[in-house]
C-alpha cells in the first residue's frame, strides 16, 4: 500500500519513516495532530536540515537517549527522533497498538505493516503490540479507551483482558499524563461505552480508588442500584440527555446544552461520575431499616476536591465539579418544599452553576430506574420548569444590576450601616430571582414592606 503524504511538510527523503497515529490517521482519512518521523542516521542533523528546508525553528526535547528533536515552522509541526536501536521492524515492535506499529517511507510513500495494523483498521479494532509493551508505559492502558472514544473502535479481548491484569500499574503514571488522556473520554459525546468498560476492568476504579466502596453501598427504597451501578446509569443518562436535548429538553435549554464549551462538558460528566463518592461515609440507618446519607453531597465534594488535585484537573473544571456535588440535593429539596423565596434563594446560591447543577439533577433522577418511573415524571418536570425559567428570567436578572443597593438603605430608608444590610440585601436577591419584583419601583416597595414586617430581623 501507498500512502499521499503532505510534501510541503515531508520532502521525499530516504532512510526516514512516518510513523505511529499520523500513517494510521492518513489512511482513515483524518488529519493528523502531529507528525512524526524515525530516522536511520543523526536525528539532530535530519531535524536541522528539514527545519531549513521548512524555514522553521528547532526545538531540541528531552534527554539522554529519549532526545527529540522538533521543527516547528508555518507548515506544521514534526518530531524527530532516531530508529529504536537503529532497526525500523525493533521501533515498530516497541510501539502500543498495531494500529499505531505503522510506518511509511519518506521516499517512495510504502507502507510498511509488521504486524497486521492495516487488518485492525479495516476491523475497527485497537489490539496491543504486546503485553510487555502496555507494562512498560501503563499510561497505554488508559490510552486505548482514549483511542476506542476517538476512532469508535472496540478493543480486543485480549487486550481488554491485559487491561485488567495491569490495571493497578496506571498509579505509576503521571497525573498529568493521566489527565490528557482521560480528559478525551470525558469530553466525548460518545464516552459511556468506555466509561463501562473501565469499571468492568478495574481500570476506572485504579483511577478513582474513592468509586471502589461505592460498589458494596446499598441504597433506599428510592434506587433501584447500588450507589456504584447507579452513577454509571446516571453518566450514561447524562451523556444521553447532552447529546439528545433537542428532543428531550425545552428549546431554551437546547440552545444552551448546544452553546457549552469542552471544559463544562467534562465537568459536567465529571460531577455525576463523583457525586455520591460521599455516601459510603455517611450511610445510616434509622431502627435498621430506613437508609439515610445525611451530609454525603458536603462530604463529596470535599473527597472531589482531593481527587482531582491528584489528578491534576484544572481548576475550572475542579471548582465546578466541587460546586455541583455540593448543591446536587438542592434541586430535590425544592421540589419536596416548593415557595417562591426557596427557588429565589437556591437560583441566587448556584448563580451561574445553576442549569448544570439542574441538568446534573435530571440525569441523577433518570439514573435511579432501568426504565423511566412513573413517579419521577412529575420531579423530571419541575426539574425541568426550574431550567427554562432560569435561561428564560434568572440569567438576564443575575447578569443585570441589583434593583437594590445598600445606598438605598442609608439615602432612601434612613437606615445606618450594619451587619445587617448584608441579610437585607442577600433577601431581596432572592425576592428578585423568584418573580416577586422585576423592577426598580416593585423593589422599593417590596423593600418597604419587608423592612415593616421584620424591622430588626432578616432571615438569610
Amino acid at each position: 500500500m501507498r500512502l499521499r503524504l503532505p510534501n510541503h511538510l515531508l520532502p521525499p527523503t530516504p532512510d526516514a519513516y512516518l510513523v505511529g497515529g499520523a500513517v494510521r490517521d492518513l489512511i482513515l482519512g483524518r488529519r493528523p495532530i502531529d507528525y512524526d518521523l524515525a530516522v536511520a542516521g543523526d536525528p539532530a542533523v535530519f531535524a536541522g536540515r528539514l527545519a531549513r528546508h521548512l524555514n522553521g525553528r528547532l526545538v531540541e526535547l528531552g534527554k539522554d537517549r529519549f532526545t527529540l528533536y522538533r521543527v516547528v515552522s508555518p507548515a506544521g509541526c514534526v518530531d524527530v527522533s532516531s530508529l529504536k536501536e537503529g532497526c525500523l521492524t525493533t521501533d515498530l515492535l516497541s510501539r502500543d497498538f498495531t494500529i499505531n506499529a505503522l510506518a511509511c517511507r519518506l521516499d517512495n510513500n510504502q507502507v510498511i505493516d509488521p504486524l497486521r495494523g492495516l487488518d485492525d483498521l479495516e476491523r475497527h479494532t485497537i489490539r496491543m503490540v504486546s503485553a510487555d509493551n502496555l507494562q512498560s508505559d501503563p499510561i497505554r492502558l488508559l490510552r486505548a479507551h482514549r483511542m476506542a472514544v476517538e476512532l469508535r473502535f472496540h478493543i480486543d479481548r485480549a487486550t481488554r483482558l491485559a487491561i485488567g491484569q495491569y490495571a493497578p500499574l496506571i498509579r505509576n503514571s503521571a497525573g498529568e499524563r493521566i489527565w490528557t488522556e482521560w480528559q478525551v473520554i470525558l469530553s466525548s459525546p460518545a464516552g459511556t461505552r468506555q466509561i463501562f468498560g473501565m469499571a468492568a476492568n478495574g481500570l476506572l476504579e485504579t483511577l478513582v480508588p474513592e468509586l471502589s466502596s461505592l460498589r458494596r453501598c446499598a441504597q433506599n427504597k428510592h434506587h433501584a442500584y447500588s450507589a456504584f451501578a447507579h452513577t454509571l446509569a446516571a453518566y450514561r443518562a447524562l451523556e444521553t440527555l447532552l447529546a439528545e436535548h433537542r428532543r428531550m429538553l425545552p428549546p431554551g435549554v437546547a440552545t444552551l446544552i448546544a452553546a457549552m464549551d469542552r471544559p463544562t462538558r467534562i465537568t459536567l460528566k465529571l460531577a455525576v461520575l463523583l457525586h455520591d463518592i460521599g455516601k459510603p461515609a455517611t450511610r445510616s440507618q434509622e431502627h435498621g431499616e430506613t437508609t439515610h446519607f445525611y451530609g454525603h453531597a458536603a462530604r463529596g465534594a470535599t473527597i472531589a476536591d482531593g481527587l482531582l488535585r491528584r489528578l491534576r484537573a484544572p481548576s475550572r473544571i475542579r471548582t465546578g465539579v466541587c460546586s455541583i456535588i455540593q448543591h446536587h440535593q438542592r434541586p430535590l429539596s425544592l421540589f419536596l418544599n416548593q415557595s417562591a423565596r426557596a427557588e429565589g434563594r437556591f437560583y441566587r446560591i448556584c448563580a451561574e452553576q445553576t442549569p448544570y447543577i439542574l441538568l446534573h439533577a435530571i440525569a441523577d433522577t433518570m439514573g435511579k430506574t432501568p426504565a423511566p418511573a412513573t413517579q419521577s415524571a412529575p420531579l423530571l418536570d419541575y426539574f425541568k420548569h426550574l431550567l427554562t425559567h432560569y435561561v428564560d428570567t434568572i440569567q438576564p436578572a443575575l447578569q443585570g444590576p441589583p434593583l437594590l443597593t445598600g445606598k438605598d438603605l442609608t439615602d432612601l430608608f434612613g437606615l445606618p450601616p450594619s451587619p445587617r444590610f448584608a441579610k437585607i440585601l442577600k433577601a431581596a436577591a432572592d425576592a428578585h430571582l423568584a418573580g416577586l419584583f422585576s423592577n426598580r419601583p416593585a423593589a422599593l416597595q417590596w423593600l418597604q414592606h419587608h423592612l415593616q414586617q421584620a424591622p430588626t430581623d432578616d432571615s438569610s
